[in-house]
Protein backbone atom coordinates (compact mmCIF):
# COMPACT_ATOMS: atom_id res chain seq x y z
CA UNK A 1 0.00 0.00 0.00
CA UNK A 2 1.14 3.00 -0.89
CA UNK A 3 -1.29 5.49 1.71
CA UNK A 4 -3.03 6.72 -1.39
CA UNK A 5 -6.49 6.22 -1.46
CA UNK A 6 -7.31 4.05 -4.58
CA UNK A 7 -9.95 5.67 -6.49
CA UNK A 8 -12.87 3.30 -8.72
CA UNK A 9 -12.22 3.73 -12.41
CA UNK A 10 -14.12 6.70 -14.17
CA UNK A 11 -16.97 4.63 -15.91
CA UNK A 12 -17.55 3.19 -12.56
CA UNK A 13 -18.26 6.98 -11.26
CA UNK A 14 -20.51 7.04 -14.61
CA UNK A 15 -22.76 4.42 -13.65
CA UNK A 16 -25.74 6.98 -11.75
CA UNK A 17 -24.85 9.55 -14.46
CA UNK A 18 -25.70 7.25 -17.28
CA UNK A 19 -28.87 6.06 -15.31
CA UNK A 20 -29.99 9.68 -14.30
CA UNK A 21 -29.46 10.42 -18.70
CA UNK A 22 -31.73 7.38 -18.98
CA UNK A 23 -34.31 8.57 -16.92
CA UNK A 24 -34.03 11.92 -18.38
CA UNK A 25 -33.61 10.41 -21.72
CA UNK A 26 -37.51 11.40 -22.67
CA UNK A 27 -37.76 14.95 -21.86
CA UNK A 28 -35.40 15.67 -25.04
CA UNK A 29 -38.56 15.54 -27.22
CA UNK A 30 -40.31 17.71 -24.68
CA UNK A 31 -42.64 18.48 -21.91
CA UNK A 32 -44.23 15.33 -21.22
CA UNK A 33 -47.93 14.84 -21.64
CA UNK A 34 -48.94 13.39 -18.68
CA UNK A 35 -52.58 13.71 -16.62
CA UNK A 36 -51.82 17.27 -15.57
CA UNK A 37 -49.87 19.00 -18.02
CA UNK A 38 -52.18 21.76 -18.74
CA UNK A 39 -52.69 22.43 -14.66
CA UNK A 40 -48.20 22.35 -14.38
CA UNK A 41 -48.01 24.81 -17.34
CA UNK A 42 -50.62 27.25 -16.58
CA UNK A 43 -49.30 27.27 -13.05
CA UNK A 44 -46.24 27.87 -14.17
CA UNK A 45 -47.26 30.75 -16.66
CA UNK A 46 -49.20 32.41 -14.07
CA UNK A 47 -46.21 32.59 -11.37
CA UNK A 48 -44.06 34.19 -13.79
CA UNK A 49 -45.87 36.79 -15.12
CA UNK A 50 -46.94 36.96 -10.70
CA UNK A 51 -43.06 37.54 -10.38
CA UNK A 52 -42.91 40.93 -12.27
CA UNK A 53 -45.00 42.36 -9.50
CA UNK A 54 -45.21 40.18 -6.28
CA UNK A 55 -42.92 39.06 -3.98
CA UNK A 56 -42.89 36.16 -3.55
CA UNK A 57 -46.31 35.61 -5.33
CA UNK A 58 -49.75 35.25 -4.08
CA UNK A 59 -52.31 35.35 -6.49
CA UNK A 60 -52.81 34.45 -10.06
CA UNK A 61 -54.60 36.91 -12.08
CA UNK A 62 -55.86 35.32 -14.98
CA UNK A 63 -56.77 31.57 -13.59
CA UNK A 64 -61.25 31.52 -13.32
CA UNK A 65 -61.88 33.41 -16.65
CA UNK A 66 -59.56 36.25 -15.10
CA UNK A 67 -61.48 36.15 -11.79
CA UNK A 68 -57.64 34.99 -10.44
CA UNK A 69 -56.76 32.59 -7.77
CA UNK A 70 -54.86 32.49 -4.24
CA UNK A 71 -53.14 29.53 -5.53
CA UNK A 72 -49.56 30.54 -5.05
CA UNK A 73 -50.60 30.78 -1.11
CA UNK A 74 -51.41 27.35 -0.93
CA UNK A 75 -49.88 25.37 -3.44
CA UNK A 76 -46.00 24.47 -2.59
CA UNK A 77 -44.37 27.40 -4.99
CA UNK A 78 -40.76 25.84 -5.45
CA UNK A 79 -41.30 24.28 -9.00
CA UNK A 80 -43.51 26.94 -10.27
CA UNK A 81 -40.58 29.39 -9.03
CA UNK A 82 -37.94 27.57 -10.78
CA UNK A 83 -39.32 26.60 -13.85
CA UNK A 84 -40.69 30.37 -14.23
CA UNK A 85 -37.14 31.31 -13.85
CA UNK A 86 -35.53 28.94 -16.40
CA UNK A 87 -38.78 29.93 -18.87
CA UNK A 88 -37.86 33.26 -18.85
CA UNK A 89 -34.31 32.38 -19.77
CA UNK A 90 -35.00 30.12 -22.54
CA UNK A 91 -38.00 31.76 -23.69
CA UNK A 92 -41.27 29.47 -23.10
CA UNK A 93 -42.49 28.27 -20.12
CA UNK A 94 -42.69 24.32 -20.92
CA UNK A 95 -39.22 25.01 -21.77
CA UNK A 96 -38.05 26.14 -18.02
CA UNK A 97 -40.86 23.59 -16.80
CA UNK A 98 -38.91 20.50 -18.61
CA UNK A 99 -35.69 21.92 -18.11
CA UNK A 100 -36.60 21.78 -14.20
CA UNK A 101 -37.48 18.36 -14.21
CA UNK A 102 -34.06 17.23 -15.12
CA UNK A 103 -32.94 19.21 -12.89
CA UNK A 104 -34.90 17.77 -10.10
CA UNK A 105 -33.11 14.46 -11.25
CA UNK A 106 -29.74 15.63 -10.67
CA UNK A 107 -30.38 16.63 -7.23
CA UNK A 108 -32.10 12.92 -6.49
CA UNK A 109 -29.13 11.73 -7.83
CA UNK A 110 -26.39 13.73 -6.08
CA UNK A 111 -28.86 13.56 -2.92
CA UNK A 112 -29.44 9.93 -2.49
CA UNK A 113 -25.85 9.94 -3.09
CA UNK A 114 -24.75 11.47 -0.09
CA UNK A 115 -27.34 9.82 1.86
CA UNK A 116 -26.24 6.46 1.00
CA UNK A 117 -22.39 7.19 1.48
CA UNK A 118 -23.33 8.62 4.82
CA UNK A 119 -24.98 5.51 5.52
CA UNK A 120 -22.29 3.13 4.43
CA UNK A 121 -18.97 4.88 3.99
CA UNK A 122 -18.80 3.14 0.33
CA UNK A 123 -18.82 4.92 -2.66
CA UNK A 124 -20.22 1.85 -4.74
CA UNK A 125 -23.14 1.58 -2.56
CA UNK A 126 -23.61 5.14 -2.72
CA UNK A 127 -23.66 4.69 -6.76
CA UNK A 128 -25.87 1.62 -6.76
CA UNK A 129 -28.49 3.45 -4.49
CA UNK A 130 -28.26 6.87 -7.05
CA UNK A 131 -29.14 4.61 -9.63
CA UNK A 132 -31.67 2.41 -8.04
CA UNK A 133 -33.55 6.12 -6.75
CA UNK A 134 -33.04 7.91 -10.08
CA UNK A 135 -34.76 5.10 -12.11
CA UNK A 136 -37.11 3.98 -9.40
CA UNK A 137 -40.49 3.55 -11.18
CA UNK A 138 -42.44 5.79 -9.43
CA UNK A 139 -40.63 9.01 -9.29
CA UNK A 140 -40.36 8.14 -13.28
CA UNK A 141 -44.00 7.91 -13.34
CA UNK A 142 -44.17 11.47 -11.07
CA UNK A 143 -42.09 13.18 -13.92
CA UNK A 144 -43.25 12.13 -17.42
CA UNK A 145 -46.51 10.64 -16.60
CA UNK A 146 -48.27 12.36 -14.02
CA UNK A 147 -47.05 15.86 -14.32
CA UNK A 148 -46.75 15.26 -10.44
CA UNK A 149 -43.91 17.39 -10.60
CA UNK A 150 -43.72 18.94 -7.25
CA UNK A 151 -44.06 15.94 -5.65
CA UNK A 152 -41.18 14.72 -7.73
CA UNK A 153 -39.25 17.26 -6.75
CA UNK A 154 -39.95 17.18 -3.35
CA UNK A 155 -39.30 12.97 -3.56
CA UNK A 156 -35.86 14.21 -4.88
CA UNK A 157 -35.09 16.99 -1.97
CA UNK A 158 -35.41 14.43 0.57
CA UNK A 159 -32.80 12.52 0.23
CA UNK A 160 -31.14 15.31 1.28
CA UNK A 161 -32.64 15.51 4.52
CA UNK A 162 -32.30 12.47 5.51
CA UNK A 163 -28.09 13.26 4.53
CA UNK A 164 -28.59 16.22 7.13
CA UNK A 165 -29.90 14.23 10.02
CA UNK A 166 -27.45 11.27 9.63
CA UNK A 167 -24.37 14.20 9.46
CA UNK A 168 -25.42 15.21 12.94
CA UNK A 169 -23.37 11.92 14.11
CA UNK A 170 -20.17 13.66 13.09
CA UNK A 171 -20.05 17.22 12.31
CA UNK A 172 -23.18 18.72 14.19
CA UNK A 173 -22.86 22.20 13.09
CA UNK A 174 -22.38 21.65 9.11
CA UNK A 175 -25.05 19.26 9.19
CA UNK A 176 -27.77 21.42 10.74
CA UNK A 177 -26.63 23.91 8.30
CA UNK A 178 -27.43 21.29 5.19
CA UNK A 179 -30.52 19.81 7.43
CA UNK A 180 -32.11 23.69 7.57
CA UNK A 181 -31.44 24.44 4.31
CA UNK A 182 -32.91 20.91 2.18
CA UNK A 183 -35.85 20.76 4.98
CA UNK A 184 -36.86 24.58 3.50
CA UNK A 185 -36.31 23.67 -0.04
CA UNK A 186 -38.68 20.71 0.60
CA UNK A 187 -41.41 22.41 2.31
CA UNK A 188 -41.76 24.67 -0.16
CA UNK A 189 -41.44 21.67 -2.57
CA UNK A 190 -44.41 19.54 -1.90
CA UNK A 191 -46.73 20.04 1.44
CA UNK A 192 -47.11 16.39 1.92
CA UNK A 193 -44.32 14.69 1.05
CA UNK A 194 -42.78 17.49 3.55
CA UNK A 195 -44.84 16.54 6.58
CA UNK A 196 -44.31 12.69 5.97
CA UNK A 197 -40.67 12.73 5.79
CA UNK A 198 -40.57 15.04 8.98
CA UNK A 199 -42.53 12.34 10.39
CA UNK A 200 -40.35 9.47 9.31
CA UNK A 201 -37.15 11.00 9.89
CA UNK A 202 -38.61 11.99 13.34
CA UNK A 203 -38.73 8.63 14.40
CA UNK A 204 -35.59 7.57 12.63
CA UNK A 205 -33.65 10.60 15.20
CA UNK A 206 -34.96 8.86 17.97
CA UNK A 207 -33.92 5.32 16.96
CA UNK A 208 -30.32 6.55 15.88
CA UNK A 209 -29.67 9.04 18.27
CA UNK A 210 -31.36 8.13 21.77
CA UNK A 211 -29.34 5.00 22.33
CA UNK A 212 -25.65 6.74 22.03
CA UNK A 213 -24.08 7.86 24.77
CA UNK A 214 -21.33 9.77 22.91
CA UNK A 215 -21.81 12.74 21.12
CA UNK A 216 -25.87 12.48 21.55
CA UNK A 217 -26.24 15.92 22.97
CA UNK A 218 -24.19 17.57 19.93
CA UNK A 219 -26.63 15.62 17.56
CA UNK A 220 -29.69 16.57 19.63
CA UNK A 221 -28.87 19.79 19.65
CA UNK A 222 -27.79 20.48 16.00
CA UNK A 223 -31.44 18.22 15.41
CA UNK A 224 -33.23 21.15 17.15
CA UNK A 225 -31.50 24.68 15.14
CA UNK A 226 -31.60 22.69 12.04
CA UNK A 227 -35.35 21.89 12.31
CA UNK A 228 -36.33 25.21 13.59
CA UNK A 229 -34.12 27.18 11.17
CA UNK A 230 -35.66 25.34 8.27
CA UNK A 231 -39.10 26.09 9.23
CA UNK A 232 -38.53 29.35 9.44
CA UNK A 233 -37.15 29.92 6.42
CA UNK A 234 -40.14 28.35 5.07
CA UNK A 235 -42.56 30.50 6.92
CA UNK A 236 -43.21 32.46 4.15
CA UNK A 237 -45.45 29.65 2.25
CA UNK A 238 -46.45 27.38 4.98
CA UNK A 239 -47.65 29.91 7.82
CA UNK A 240 -50.48 31.85 5.45
CA UNK A 241 -51.17 28.43 3.62
CA UNK A 242 -51.68 26.97 7.35
CA UNK A 243 -53.95 30.01 9.10
CA UNK A 244 -56.03 30.96 5.53
CA UNK A 245 -56.88 27.27 4.57
CA UNK A 246 -60.52 27.55 6.00
CA UNK A 247 -61.51 30.27 3.19
CA UNK A 248 -60.62 27.39 0.53
CA UNK A 249 -62.10 24.52 -0.68
CA UNK A 250 -59.41 21.82 0.82
CA UNK A 251 -62.82 19.18 1.81
CA UNK A 252 -62.83 18.84 -1.61
CA UNK A 253 -59.80 17.13 -1.19
CA UNK A 254 -60.61 14.29 -0.01
CA UNK A 255 -64.33 13.57 -1.43
CA UNK A 256 -65.30 11.12 -4.37
CA UNK A 257 -62.48 8.80 -6.18
CA UNK A 258 -60.21 11.33 -4.47
CA UNK A 259 -61.20 9.82 -0.98
CA UNK A 260 -58.61 7.37 0.58
CA UNK A 261 -61.04 4.56 1.02
CA UNK A 262 -61.87 4.10 -2.64
CA UNK A 263 -57.76 4.03 -3.46
CA UNK A 264 -56.27 1.29 -1.96
CA UNK A 265 -54.24 -1.36 -4.73
CA UNK A 266 -54.31 -4.42 -4.53
CA UNK A 267 -51.22 -5.36 -3.29
CA UNK A 268 -49.14 -7.02 -6.16
CA UNK A 269 -50.06 -4.04 -8.18
CA UNK A 270 -47.52 -2.35 -6.06
CA UNK A 271 -44.65 -4.24 -7.53
CA UNK A 272 -45.91 -4.58 -10.84
CA UNK A 273 -46.04 -2.64 -14.37
CA UNK A 274 -49.76 -1.99 -15.74
CA UNK A 275 -50.23 1.30 -13.13
CA UNK A 276 -48.54 4.18 -12.98
CA UNK A 277 -48.05 3.56 -9.28
CA UNK A 278 -46.60 0.28 -9.82
CA UNK A 279 -42.58 -0.21 -8.46
CA UNK A 280 -41.84 -3.43 -10.60
CA UNK A 281 -39.84 -6.47 -8.87
CA UNK A 282 -36.46 -4.67 -8.06
CA UNK A 283 -37.31 -2.57 -4.84
CA UNK A 284 -39.23 -5.63 -3.43
CA UNK A 285 -36.31 -7.52 -4.20
CA UNK A 286 -33.80 -4.67 -2.38
CA UNK A 287 -35.76 -4.93 -0.11
CA UNK A 288 -35.67 -8.99 0.67
CA UNK A 289 -31.66 -8.51 0.18
CA UNK A 290 -31.11 -5.93 2.79
CA UNK A 291 -33.80 -7.64 5.36
CA UNK A 292 -31.43 -11.02 4.51
CA UNK A 293 -28.32 -8.95 5.17
CA UNK A 294 -29.80 -7.77 8.76
CA UNK A 295 -30.43 -11.36 9.99
CA UNK A 296 -27.17 -12.85 7.94
CA UNK A 297 -24.52 -10.15 6.98
CA UNK A 298 -25.07 -7.56 9.38
CA UNK A 299 -23.07 -4.63 9.33
CA UNK A 300 -20.09 -4.23 11.81
CA UNK A 301 -20.83 -1.01 13.30
CA UNK A 302 -23.89 -1.10 15.71
CA UNK A 303 -24.93 2.58 14.20
CA UNK A 304 -25.26 1.34 10.60
CA UNK A 305 -27.23 -1.87 12.36
CA UNK A 306 -29.41 0.32 13.77
CA UNK A 307 -29.72 2.10 10.38
CA UNK A 308 -30.40 -0.86 8.39
CA UNK A 309 -33.18 -1.82 11.14
CA UNK A 310 -35.09 1.80 10.76
CA UNK A 311 -34.75 1.92 7.62
CA UNK A 312 -36.49 -1.45 7.05
CA UNK A 313 -38.87 -1.04 9.83
CA UNK A 314 -40.11 2.37 7.92
CA UNK A 315 -40.44 0.23 4.31
CA UNK A 316 -42.79 -2.00 6.61
CA UNK A 317 -44.72 1.00 7.62
CA UNK A 318 -45.34 1.98 4.41
CA UNK A 319 -45.96 -1.04 2.41
CA UNK A 320 -48.73 -1.63 5.76
CA UNK A 321 -50.42 1.75 4.89
CA UNK A 322 -50.86 1.36 1.55
CA UNK A 323 -52.81 -2.00 1.75
CA UNK A 324 -56.70 -1.68 3.11
CA UNK A 325 -55.79 -3.22 6.56
CA UNK A 326 -54.37 0.11 7.66
CA UNK A 327 -57.69 1.64 6.99
CA UNK A 328 -58.22 2.72 10.94
CA UNK A 329 -54.67 4.57 10.89
CA UNK A 330 -55.88 6.67 7.91
CA UNK A 331 -58.86 7.41 9.50
CA UNK A 332 -57.43 7.68 13.24
CA UNK A 333 -54.53 10.46 11.93
CA UNK A 334 -56.29 13.89 10.66
CA UNK A 335 -53.65 14.51 8.00
CA UNK A 336 -53.03 11.24 6.33
CA UNK A 337 -56.44 11.12 3.99
CA UNK A 338 -55.14 14.42 2.74
CA UNK A 339 -52.84 12.35 0.67
CA UNK A 340 -55.99 10.97 -0.98
CA UNK A 341 -53.88 8.07 -2.40
CA UNK A 342 -52.27 5.57 -0.13
CA UNK A 343 -49.95 4.26 -2.98
CA UNK A 344 -48.51 7.66 -3.00
CA UNK A 345 -46.15 6.45 -0.27
CA UNK A 346 -44.87 4.59 -3.03
CA UNK A 347 -42.04 7.63 -3.09
CA UNK A 348 -40.92 7.86 1.04
CA UNK A 349 -40.66 3.97 0.41
CA UNK A 350 -38.21 4.16 -2.77
CA UNK A 351 -35.48 6.48 -0.69
CA UNK A 352 -35.82 4.09 2.20
CA UNK A 353 -35.60 1.14 -0.31
CA UNK A 354 -32.55 2.46 -1.87
CA UNK A 355 -30.89 3.08 1.31
CA UNK A 356 -31.55 -0.34 2.63
CA UNK A 357 -30.15 -1.78 -0.86
CA UNK A 358 -26.77 0.67 -0.55
CA UNK A 359 -26.53 -0.86 3.11
CA UNK A 360 -27.03 -4.43 1.89
CA UNK A 361 -24.82 -3.78 -1.07
CA UNK A 362 -22.22 -2.83 1.12
CA UNK A 363 -22.78 -5.95 3.78
CA UNK A 364 -22.85 -8.83 1.30
CA UNK A 365 -19.69 -7.88 -0.31
CA UNK A 366 -18.48 -7.15 2.67
CA UNK A 367 -14.14 -8.63 1.86
CA UNK A 368 -15.03 -9.73 -1.42
CA UNK A 369 -12.75 -8.78 -4.03
CA UNK A 370 -13.34 -5.45 -6.21
CA UNK A 371 -14.17 -7.55 -9.26
CA UNK A 372 -17.04 -9.31 -7.24
CA UNK A 373 -18.10 -5.49 -6.31
CA UNK A 374 -18.08 -3.70 -9.48
CA UNK A 375 -19.62 -6.71 -11.35
CA UNK A 376 -22.87 -6.08 -8.96
CA UNK A 377 -22.79 -2.65 -9.36
CA UNK A 378 -23.23 -3.08 -13.41
CA UNK A 379 -26.03 -5.86 -12.65
CA UNK A 380 -27.47 -3.99 -10.39
CA UNK A 381 -27.77 -0.77 -12.39
CA UNK A 382 -28.57 -2.59 -15.53
CA UNK A 383 -31.52 -4.22 -13.59
CA UNK A 384 -32.37 -0.79 -12.51
CA UNK A 385 -32.82 -0.06 -16.54
CA UNK A 386 -34.52 -2.71 -16.74
CA UNK A 387 -37.24 -2.13 -14.12
CA UNK A 388 -37.78 1.67 -15.18
CA UNK A 389 -37.76 0.43 -18.47
CA UNK A 390 -41.87 -0.06 -19.49
CA UNK A 391 -42.56 3.30 -18.09
CA UNK A 392 -39.98 5.45 -19.97
CA UNK A 393 -41.68 3.61 -22.70
CA UNK A 394 -45.15 4.74 -22.21
CA UNK A 395 -43.60 8.43 -21.76
CA UNK A 396 -44.93 10.76 -24.74
CA UNK A 397 -44.28 14.42 -25.13
CA UNK A 398 -46.97 16.86 -25.32
CA UNK A 399 -48.90 16.61 -29.30
CA UNK A 400 -47.84 18.50 -31.78
CA UNK A 401 -50.87 21.16 -32.34
CA UNK A 402 -50.70 20.95 -28.29
CA UNK A 403 -46.96 22.23 -28.42
CA UNK A 404 -47.73 24.44 -31.29
CA UNK A 405 -50.42 26.27 -29.59
CA UNK A 406 -48.94 26.48 -26.34
CA UNK A 407 -47.81 30.25 -26.81
CA UNK A 408 -51.44 31.10 -27.05
CA UNK A 409 -52.74 29.11 -24.32
CA UNK A 410 -50.35 30.14 -21.69
CA UNK A 411 -50.24 33.80 -22.77
CA UNK A 412 -52.43 36.12 -20.10
CA UNK A 413 -55.42 36.59 -22.90
CA UNK A 414 -55.23 32.26 -23.10
CA UNK A 415 -55.48 31.53 -19.77
CA UNK A 416 -58.39 33.56 -19.31
CA UNK A 417 -60.34 32.77 -22.79
CA UNK A 418 -59.41 29.48 -22.29
CA UNK A 419 -60.99 29.73 -18.08
CA UNK A 420 -57.88 27.56 -16.72
CA UNK A 421 -58.76 26.68 -13.47
CA UNK A 422 -55.30 25.80 -11.09
CA UNK A 423 -56.40 22.32 -9.77
CA UNK A 424 -58.33 19.57 -10.97
CA UNK A 425 -61.02 20.16 -7.74
CA UNK A 426 -60.64 23.99 -7.57
CA UNK A 427 -59.46 23.57 -3.80
CA UNK A 428 -58.06 27.31 -3.42
CA UNK A 429 -61.20 28.27 -5.06
CA UNK A 430 -62.29 30.96 -2.27
CA UNK A 431 -65.29 29.25 -0.37
CA UNK A 432 -67.38 32.71 -0.73
CA UNK A 433 -67.06 32.28 -4.63
CA UNK A 434 -69.42 30.96 -6.45
CA UNK A 435 -68.32 28.45 -9.48
CA UNK A 436 -70.59 29.38 -12.28
CA UNK A 437 -70.11 33.13 -12.09
CA UNK A 438 -66.61 32.75 -13.53
CA UNK A 439 -67.85 30.61 -16.54
CA UNK A 440 -70.93 32.88 -17.30
CA UNK A 441 -69.83 36.08 -16.60
CA UNK A 442 -66.10 36.29 -17.15
CA UNK A 443 -63.94 39.34 -15.81
CA UNK A 444 -63.59 41.73 -18.56
CA UNK A 445 -60.08 43.47 -19.79
CA UNK A 446 -60.36 46.60 -17.56
CA UNK A 447 -61.27 43.71 -14.44
CA UNK A 448 -65.16 45.12 -14.40
CA UNK A 449 -67.69 42.46 -14.87
CA UNK A 450 -70.90 44.78 -14.77
CA UNK A 451 -72.33 48.16 -13.34
CA UNK A 452 -75.26 49.92 -11.64
CA UNK A 453 -77.01 53.09 -12.83
CA UNK A 454 -75.52 55.48 -15.14
CA UNK A 455 -71.76 54.68 -14.28
CA UNK A 456 -69.22 55.15 -17.23
CA UNK A 457 -65.60 54.24 -16.50
CA UNK A 458 -62.55 54.07 -18.12
CA UNK A 459 -59.41 51.70 -17.09
CA UNK A 460 -56.01 53.39 -16.20
CA UNK A 461 -52.95 51.18 -16.12
CA UNK A 462 -52.13 49.50 -12.93
CA UNK A 463 -49.60 46.83 -12.49
CA UNK A 464 -51.16 43.14 -11.92
CA UNK A 465 -53.37 41.82 -10.18
CA UNK A 466 -54.82 45.19 -9.65
CA UNK A 467 -57.74 47.51 -11.05
CA UNK A 468 -57.78 51.11 -11.55
CA UNK A 469 -60.33 53.03 -12.92
CA UNK A 470 -61.64 57.08 -13.17
CA UNK A 471 -65.72 56.47 -13.24
CA UNK A 472 -68.01 58.86 -13.22
CA UNK A 473 -72.10 58.30 -12.03
CA UNK A 474 -75.06 60.16 -11.65
CA UNK A 475 -75.71 59.02 -8.43
CA UNK A 476 -74.67 56.52 -5.89
CA UNK A 477 -73.61 53.08 -7.82
CA UNK A 478 -71.10 50.18 -7.90
CA UNK A 479 -68.72 48.30 -10.30
CA UNK A 480 -68.83 45.10 -9.79
CA UNK A 481 -65.08 43.74 -9.94
CA UNK A 482 -63.62 40.66 -11.33
CA UNK A 483 -61.60 39.94 -8.54
CA UNK A 484 -62.73 37.48 -5.75
CA UNK A 485 -62.89 38.79 -1.98
CA UNK A 486 -60.14 37.51 -0.42
CA UNK A 487 -57.96 38.64 2.61
CA UNK A 488 -55.18 40.79 1.15
CA UNK A 489 -57.25 43.33 -1.26
CA UNK A 490 -57.31 46.84 -0.80
CA UNK A 491 -59.86 48.85 -2.82
CA UNK A 492 -60.21 52.86 -2.36
CA UNK A 493 -62.49 54.93 -3.58
CA UNK A 494 -61.03 58.81 -4.18
CA UNK A 495 -57.88 57.37 -1.48
CA UNK A 496 -60.78 56.67 0.92
CA UNK A 497 -59.91 53.29 2.02
CA UNK A 498 -62.98 51.00 1.82
CA UNK A 499 -64.04 47.22 2.65
CA UNK A 500 -63.22 44.95 0.05
CA UNK A 501 -66.45 42.63 1.15
CA UNK A 502 -67.69 40.04 -0.64
CA UNK A 503 -71.09 40.46 -2.65
CA UNK A 504 -73.32 37.39 -3.21
CA UNK A 505 -71.12 36.32 -6.11
CA UNK A 506 -68.01 36.34 -3.93
CA UNK A 507 -66.08 38.57 -6.10
CA UNK A 508 -65.68 42.37 -5.04
CA UNK A 509 -68.09 45.72 -5.34
CA UNK A 510 -67.09 48.91 -4.87
CA UNK A 511 -69.00 51.38 -4.21
CA UNK A 512 -69.60 54.63 -6.67
CA UNK A 513 -70.35 58.31 -5.58
CA UNK A 514 -71.58 60.76 -7.66
CA UNK A 515 -69.64 62.33 -10.04
CA UNK A 516 -66.42 61.33 -10.84
CA UNK A 517 -63.89 59.11 -8.61
CA UNK A 518 -61.27 57.38 -8.77
CA UNK A 519 -61.62 53.55 -8.12
CA UNK A 520 -58.39 51.46 -7.05
CA UNK A 521 -58.13 47.54 -6.18
CA UNK A 522 -54.60 46.05 -4.97
CA UNK A 523 -53.72 42.95 -4.16
CA UNK A 524 -50.75 43.66 -1.18
CA UNK A 525 -51.38 39.82 0.45
CA UNK A 526 -52.65 38.77 3.70
CA UNK A 527 -51.47 39.57 6.96
CA UNK A 528 -50.04 36.27 7.49
CA UNK A 529 -47.85 36.19 4.49
CA UNK A 530 -46.08 39.26 5.77
CA UNK A 531 -45.98 37.78 9.06
CA UNK A 532 -44.29 34.87 7.71
CA UNK A 533 -41.91 36.54 5.82
CA UNK A 534 -40.47 38.32 9.06
CA UNK A 535 -40.56 34.74 10.71
CA UNK A 536 -38.11 33.66 7.28
CA UNK A 537 -36.10 36.67 7.70
CA UNK A 538 -35.26 35.42 11.30
CA UNK A 539 -34.33 32.00 10.01
CA UNK A 540 -32.24 33.54 7.31
CA UNK A 541 -30.07 35.26 10.39
CA UNK A 542 -30.21 32.39 12.24
CA UNK A 543 -28.93 30.13 9.38
CA UNK A 544 -26.27 32.83 8.87
CA UNK A 545 -25.47 32.76 12.20
CA UNK A 546 -24.69 28.80 12.18
CA UNK A 547 -23.05 28.87 8.98
CA UNK A 548 -20.55 32.06 11.10
CA UNK A 549 -20.15 29.46 13.52
CA UNK A 550 -19.11 26.69 11.37
CA UNK A 551 -16.23 28.67 9.62
CA UNK A 552 -15.14 29.99 13.13
CA UNK A 553 -14.87 26.28 13.87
Amino acid sequence: MTGKTRRDPLWLEALPWLALAAACAPLLRGFPQGHDWSFELVRVAEYGRALATQWPPAWAENLYGGYGSPIFLFYAPLYAFVSSGLGGLLGAAERGATLSIALAGGIGLLSMRRLAFLATDSRAAARVAASLFVLHPYLLCDALLRNANAEYLALCIAPAVAAGLLGLRTHPHRAACALAVSLAFLVLAHNLTALFTAGMLSVAAAALYLPQAEGRRAAWIGLGLGVATGIALAAFFWLPAVTLTPLVRTGDLVVGKFDFHRQFPQPLALFGYARFFGAGVLPLLALCAAAAAAIWRRPEDAWRRRLLYAALAGAAVCLFLMTRASVLVWEAIPVLPLFQFPWRLQGPLALLAAMAAAIAFAAWLRGRPATWRRGAEVGITLAALANGLPHLLDARPLEPRIASALPRILSAEGVRAGQNTATVLDEYLPRSASPQTWQSQPAGPAGVVGVTGGVTYQAKAERPPGIRLSATALGPSHVRLGRWAFPGWELSVDGQARAAEANRFGSIDAPIPTGRSEVRLRYRGPPARRLGLAVSALGMGALLGLAWRLRRG
